[in-house]
């Protein structure tokens, strides 16, 4: 019989994350076990690139359990997930006075002690506890500690992130993701981006991508939310010796481009860099294009797009307060579209 600190786990912590996954692949995948209520990849805050783990939280114990005993040993991109509970289950883990950390890049001879010696610098730890696989009994290479006062914990992040222990460098950061519920509070309605632009803007505007990554890794990272006309890398970019770039993917829909901007508030990772999503811009000179040829009607299953999309043709240049491409950017008129959509279905394992 679980207990009570056991029993009132709903969130998972999951590890061991190829830089490619990004919190909408995470939410998918871990949907297969039941409904998600949230779901966050972790980054760095310097470099933009994933920390190699996330949380995924569920609406009751159940549910978080099977989803434990689904995916604990599966693989996904080739790398074995590492999946234990958000946080520790110790004597004082529901305290809601507890500000968690987690420890993460741990040598495998690193002890719930060495944590306690090591956080107890900055102030009272209430938990410290390593992970430990169920079945061997070894490390698992992270661990969560808890503090009373927040402000304490903060400075114990900010103190050993980057501090070598045991011969290697400690990654530190909020057990849940800094400020999760406020962040949560501040996102914006998905009716109200629907809303924030002409229904004939269908295109998103994506900043912060690696100068290396290509066309079908922008298509990859946003078909999930609707069939895609085109993904354009202005070539002007291509040339200028930034590291980072920006990409507009045009959708067949105006809901489409919305959703995108929605799942995507707060950045997502493409290729392995954290990018924003905004809207593009619209120009109003030209006419409104036709979202899907008639008689096209797109598939969905559980709000991802299930299918792809016919060849059409039309174009529509359109951006706001960002960057356009086209006709100007281009010097010539824009050709049809004949690009596809993989038809395939993501598989985790």
């Amino acid at each position: 019989m679980a207990t009570p600190a056991l029993a009132a786990q709903t969130s998972l912590f999951v590890g061991n994350l190829d830089r490619r996954v990004y919190r909408q692949l995470l939410e998918r995948v871990f949907s297969l076990a039941g409904p998600v209520t949230q779901c966050h990849v972790v980054f760095d805050k310097n470099t933009g690139i994933s920390s190699g783990f996330g949380f995924v939280d569920y609406a009751d114990h159940a549910t978080a359990q099977a989803a434990m005993e689904k995916f604990r040993g599966r693989s996904i991109y080739g790398k074995v997930l590492t999946i234990d509970w958000a946080r520790p289950t110790g004597p004082s883990a529901d305290s809601a006075t507890q500000h968690c950390l987690f420890v993460g890049n741990l040598s495998s001879d690193v002890t719930d002690e060495q944590l306690v010696f090591a956080f107890s610098q900055f102030g009272e730890v209430t938990s410290a506890k390593c992970a430990k696989d169920p079945v061997t009994g070894k490390t698992q290479g992270f661990a969560f500690v808890s503090f009373k006062e927040r402000n304490e914990a903060h400075s114990a992040m900010d103190s050993l992130n980057g501090q070598v222990l045991n011969n290697r460098p400690l990654r530190v950061d909020w057990a849940k993701g800094k400020n999760n519920d406020e962040d949560n509070e501040k996102r914006v309605p998905y009716e109200t981006i629907l809303a924030q632009t002409s229904i004939n803007n269908v295109t998103a505007y994506v900043s912060g991508l690696s100068i290396n990554t290509a066309e079908p890794a922008i298509r990859s990272a946003f078909e999930a939310f609707g069939p895609i006309r085109e993904v354009r890398i202005p070539e002007s970019i291509k040339m200028q010796a930034n590291d980072t770039m920006y990409a507009f993917v045009r959708y067949f829909e105006h809901a489409s481009a919305a959703r995108a901007i929605f799942e995507c508030q707060g950045g997502t990772q493409v290729d392995g860099r954290h990018v924003q999503v905004h809207w593009g811009r619209e120009n109003a000179r030209r006419a409104p294009m036709q979202s899907h040829r008639p008689g096209y009607q797109p598939h969905y299953a559980s709000g991802f797009y299930q299918g792809g999309p016919p060849n059409a043709s039309g174009y529509h240049q359109g951006y706001g307060q960002r960057p356009s491409y086209g006709a100007h950017s281009y010097g010539r008129a824009p050709t049809q579209s004949h690009h596809s959509i993989s038809q395939h279905r993501y598989r985790p394992y």
